[in-house]
């Protein structure tokens, strides 16, 4: 009997330890389950919870983001600057070359004195100064001369050049080859053509070589050189040179500013035919620049000038005759 008992005590203790492990087993596949569940909360109300607040970061990607955007519109507008400048420049094509214009270089736009044939310009208005009246107007047109001999002082132009000539200058016109680019471009090489024919000793490559360097033509601007090569060349009997180098002295580029220089420049070129420094020796008769004012010898310096085909004349005598008759 005990034995039976015993027997029984057993397996109900088997049949137990069978449940139990039995549970035990069954556990692990319910806990990650579980587990998983409550992770996935965790991480839902960690991102959405209101203790935790992302505005900050979402501001600091904006601000980035708008900063980025600047910098790439800043650099495309520098890149549009540059080029605008570039294009601006005062070197030009080979249209517009000194070399494929010879002595007509006044009819260039960007020319010193081209701004007189806008007579509405304002730069037009202050560079004439004072305004002749119309007793002026009407002496000039009725004694008007034939020839600028009998207008203003007789000066050659050996005399002008020996006048305003430095003491020991001494050029050599070799040396200005190195001034030009190393760049197989049309203009470079049209501008080394124009100093091979300047070191050969041409007057008019000279000169218009000097313009080279008085706008920036293929070469840095440099208003001494141009100065330089204009006396060179007006030595040699250019008289556009002879006018520009009065401009030079008129503005004091490349030299010392002297405007008694520059109207006994004016003069020996006026008489020499010079259409140019008719209208500048006009001009510094009418504001009594470097000699002594007289607005009747200005306007028929003009008038020679218009007569010869040179547009500014021109448009100084209109501009005269519409401000006389307004």
């Amino acid at each position: 009997m005990e034995q039976k008992n015993l027997e029984e005590n057993n397996n109900i203790i088997e049949l137990n330890e069978a449940q139990e492990e039995q549970k035990i087993n069954s556990k692990p596949t319910q806990t990650p389950t579980r587990h998983l569940r409550d992770i996935k909360k965790v991480n839902y109300s960690k991102y959405f919870s209101d203790d935790n607040d992302h505005s900050y970061d979402i501001v600091l990607i904006l601000l980035i983001s708008f900063g980025a955007i600047a910098l790439l519109i800043a650099f495309l507008s520098l890149i549009i600057l540059v080029g605008l400048c570039c294009a601006s420049d005062n070197r030009v094509g080979i249209n517009n070359h000194p070399s494929t214009y010879g002595t007509s270089y006044q009819r260039v736009p960007n020319h010193r004195t081209s701004y007189q044939r806008v007579p509405n310009h304002p730069q037009f208005v202050s560079s004439m100064g004072k305004r002749p009246s119309a007793s002026d107007y009407s002496a000039a047109r009725a004694h008007a001369p034939s020839s600028v001999s009998s207008i203003t002082t007789n000066v050659t132009v050996s005399e002008a050049i020996s006048r305003v000539r430095p003491d020991n200058v001494e050029v050599d016109l070799s040396e200005f080859s190195r001034f030009i680019p190393a760049v197989d471009t049309e203009e470079c090489r049209n501008t080394r053509k124009l100093c091979d024919m300047a070191e050969s000793g041409d007057a008019e490559a000279i000169y218009l070589f000097g313009l080279c360097f008085k706008k920036g033509f293929a070469v840095r601007r440099d208003y001494t050189r141009a100065a330089l090569l204009f006396l060179i060349a007006a030595e040699k009997g250019n008289d556009d040179a002879v006018c520009e180098l009065g401009i030079a002295f008129e503005d004091g580029h490349g030299v010392d500013k002297d405007y008694s220089k520059a109207v006994t420049l004016y003069q020996a070129a006026a008489l020499e035919g010079c259409t140019d420094a008719m209208v500048r020796l006009g001009l510094c008769y009418l504001n009594g620049t470097g000699i002594e004012e007289d607005h009747v010898k200005a306007i028929q310096l003009w008038i020679i000038a218009a007569a010869a085909g040179n547009e500014m004349a021109m448009e100084i005598l209109k501009f005269i005759r519409d401000a006389l008759e307004s």
